[in-house]
C-alpha cells in the first residue's frame, strides 16, 4: 500500500499520457486499500461524481497499469472518502511543515514558484484547477497622469 501511495502522483501523471481525461479526474483520488484481488480507490467527497466519469472513460487502462505495477491482476473498486484529497496541490517535499516565505516578485512568472504559495494551492484545490501559466504584472500608471492629458 505504501508503494501505491508514494507513487500515486506519478501514476496519475502516467494516466495523462495514456488517457488525458483520466488524469484530470484521478487528481482527486487516493489509493485506500489493496488486497490480493482488489484495489480500492477513494475520491474527494466534493468530486464524488468523478467516480462515474472514471468508470465511463476507463476501458482497461487502469486495470492494465495497476496489474503491471502490482504484479497481479486486481479489480478496481471506487468509493467516496470522508476527507478532501489534497496531494495534487502540494509540492513534493511539503509534509505539513511550516510554509516557506513566499515572495511574488521573486516568483515572477515561474508556475513552480507560485505553487509554493499555500493560498494558490488552496484556490487550485477548491476550483479543481491547474496552474498552467503566470502572466507578468501590469505596471501601475504613475499618480496624477492620465492618458487623455
Amino acid at each position: 500500500m505504501t508503494k501505491l501511495l508514494d507513487h500515486w502522483p506519478d501514476l496519475v501523471a502516467h494516466c495523462g499520457m495514456l488517457q488525458p481525461a483520466l488524469r484530470r479526474h484521478l487528481r482527486d483520488s487516493l489509493p485506500v486499500s489493496v488486497s490480493e484481488t482488489v484495489l480500492e480507490v477513494g475520491f474527494d467527497p466534493e468530486f464524488a461524481q468523478e467516480i462515474e466519469e472514471v468508470r465511463a472513460m476507463d476501458h482497461g487502462t487502469l486495470h492494465t497499469m495497476f496489474t503491471q505495477l502490482l504484479g497481479r491482476s486486481v479489480r478496481l473498486k471506487f468509493r467516496v472518502l470522508d476527507k478532501p484529497v489534497t496531494w495534487s496541490h502540494v509540492q513534493a517535499g511539503d509534509s505539513g511543515a511550516e510554509e516557506p516565505s513566499f515572495n511574488p516578485e521573486s516568483a515572477g512568472t515561474n508556475p513552480r514558484e507560485w505553487l509554493k504559495n499555500q493560498t494558490v494551492r488552496r484556490v487550485l484545490e477548491v476550483f479543481n484547477g491547474e496552474l498552467v501559466d503566470v502572466q507578468p504584472a501590469i505596471p501601475n500608471e504613475p499618480q496624477g497622469e492620465t492618458k487623455d492629458g
